[in-house]
């Protein structure tokens, strides 16, 4: 598993955070980023709705990768970028 992450200030002055990871092709891998995704969400003011919104719309597009693109193949990743910044 590959992965980098940054913090930094924004023209407007308010940090954001971001993240890139490669994930493992196998079931359940998507928790290596989740909960660090929805933490940072709630950290930068985003409202508990769209938290829940994008946490189905991540984790369905992870899985999806996961299982229907890369047919759970130990050999392949599912790189994922994250990019969180104040609403």
């Amino acid at each position: 598993m590959t992965e980098s992450s940054s913090h930094h200030d924004s023209s407007s002055g308010k940090a954001e955070w971001q993240k890139s990871i490669d994930l493992p092709s196998e079931r359940g891998a998507s928790r290596l980023i989740m909960e660090e995704l929805l933490d940072r969400l709630g950290e930068h003011g985003w409202a508990s709705a769209d938290i829940f919104s994008i946490h189905l719309a991540a984790e369905e597009a992870i899985v999806n990768a996961i299982v229907h693109g890369n047919k759970l193949s130990a050999d392949k990743k599912v790189h994922v970028e994250c990019f969180v910044s104040p609403t």
